[in-house]
């Protein structure tokens, strides 16, 4: 269940379209990322609807941030404990890491632990009610491959 908790910031990204193409949360871009960790008042966040299950590093001191991009892996954020984290936790229904299992993930605020959480799930039935509700088939094949 979900807990609002006082002192916690939450936010939600949102895909933006501009003409015909759509741009993902401006997070995924490297420059952006700077300006986000840099802004950023937490030493953890999370954002999403990039479906790529991603972690950003950035050591806190120095003038200029230097940020690390690496796929979201079992690890404690303790290990860095100069860094603040900008985490995307992938997609449980649509993802686009070339794993088509579910991805979420369990973070423990109290051991600063984060862990990538994957699950198989029937695909090709999800794709037929995909289909049969008259959905793009773009849709459906997406599932399959993952990305």
């Amino acid at each position: 269940p979900l807990s609002i908790l006082p002192g916690r910031r939450y936010f939600h990204s949102r895909r933006h379209r501009y003409g015909r193409r759509r741009i993902l949360a401006l997070y995924f871009r490297y420059q952006i990322s700077h300006v986000s960790l840099y802004i950023q008042e937490t030493r953890v966040a999370f954002f999403g609807h990039i479906h790529v299950p991603l972690l950003f590093a950035c050591q806190v001191r120095g003038c200029r941030p230097d940020i690390r991009i690496e796929r979201l892996r079992d690890r404690n954020l303790r290990e860095l404990p100069e860094h603040k984290f900008l985490i995307n936790p992938g997609s449980v229904g649509q993802p686009r890491n070339a794993d088509n299992r579910s991805c979420a993930m369990v973070y423990d605020s109290e051991s600063g632990r984060v862990a990538p959480v994957t699950a198989d799930y029937d695909i090709f039935a999800t794709c037929k009610r995909i289909l049969n509700a008259g959905l793009p088939e773009e849709l459906a094949f997406r599932l399959i491959k993952g990305c």
